[in-house]
């Protein structure tokens, strides 16, 4: 495992103050609640760009401690998905395909699998510490029942992981060859 450098721990800091600043703003700007969770996962993937596990986990692990003290229950949602999940499709879309000498479909297939298994354990387990009920999903006028609900968040979950993907292909082309 590589050791951490002066440079890696300023990254995560920084990593970690913007991923603050947007889950703050997530937390008490109510219109703007997912782009700034979505900016949050962003930053903490900041590290990544150099495939730096370590310094994006640290980054990950100060911005969920700050978060609690300034949100408490209402940063439930970066820490269980958004920031996290920013580390775990980083290992399952780039370094699994890099490092595992197994079939591609395989490769697809564990893929597609634990991203699933991932967004279902987060949905029931937001559904359930956050006390949610479906009233609290009510968009669009539109009356919710459990099964359309997750099929709804599924979609969304899906969309999601594609434009994330994409994007931080976009951040890395250009950033990548400026954060040494």
């Amino acid at each position: 495992m590589k050791k951490l450098t002066g440079k890696d721990v300023a990254l995560s800091g920084i990593s970690a103050a913007l991923a603050i600043v947007f889950v703050i703003g997530a937390i008490y700007i109510s219109f703007a609640t997912l782009p700034f969770y979505i900016l949050g996962a962003l930053s903490i993937s900041l590290p990544l760009i150099k495939r730096n596990i370590i310094s994006a986990i640290l980054s990950y692990i100060v911005a969920s401690l700050v978060a609690f003290f300034v949100g408490n229950i209402r940063m439930l949602p970066f820490v269980m998905f958004y920031g996290l999940y920013a580390i775990i499709q980083w290992l399952l879309d780039f370094y699994m395909f890099e490092k595992l000498n197994i079939n591609k479909w395989i490769k697809i297939s564990i893929n597609v699998f634990c991203k699933i298994a991932y967004f279902a354990l987060v949905f029931w387990g937001l559904y359930a510490l956050m006390n949610l009920t479906l009233a609290d999903f009510s968009v669009l006028n539109i009356e919710w029942t459990m099964p359309l609900l997750v099929f709804a968040c599924f979609i969304a979950f899906v969309l999601y992981d594609l434009l994330y993907r994409e994007i931080f292909k976009l951040i890395n082309r250009l950033l990548g060859g400026r954060i040494k």
